[in-house]
């Protein structure tokens, strides 16, 4: 059940890749993470429209074989941007055109070239 005037959640994967958008009634994306180089070395793109993007790698709790601990999300530094347009293009191949358009327009922003640390965005 969503709130009235929530953001509408719609999560896309692949076998590499999870897309979370959280758009308006009018399919305006307002946030996105977009998770990759699953399962191995996950890590994770994170775009807000009032504050940018910031970058993060999961850990994913599973060190030790006999315990199993909650996945976290850990700062990760900068980011290979022209990997990661290049993956998306391959994996995002059965998003619908409109949110395909809007992540990828962002992922072409100067934040989304060039990569950016975990503690600063870019508007």
């Amino acid at each position: 059940r969503r709130l009235e005037g929530a953001l509408i959640r719609i999560w896309y994967n692949s076998p590499e890749m999870d897309l979370y958008l959280f758009v308006t009634e009018s399919e305006r994306v307002e946030a996105f993470q977009l998770c990759y180089d699953k399962p191995h070395r996950e890590r994770v793109l994170s775009w807000q429209r009032r504050s940018g993007f910031r970058h993060a790698a999961v850990d994913d709790g599973e060190q030790l074989p006999f315990e199993n601990r909650s996945p976290l999300i850990v700062g990760d530094g900068s980011w290979d941007a022209v990997r990661l347009r290049s993956l998306f293009r391959e994996q995002a191949v059965e998003l619908p055109q409109h949110h395909f358009d809007q992540v990828y327009l962002r992922l072409l922003e100067p934040g989304g070239m060039i990569g950016v640390g975990p503690d600063r965005t870019m508007r």
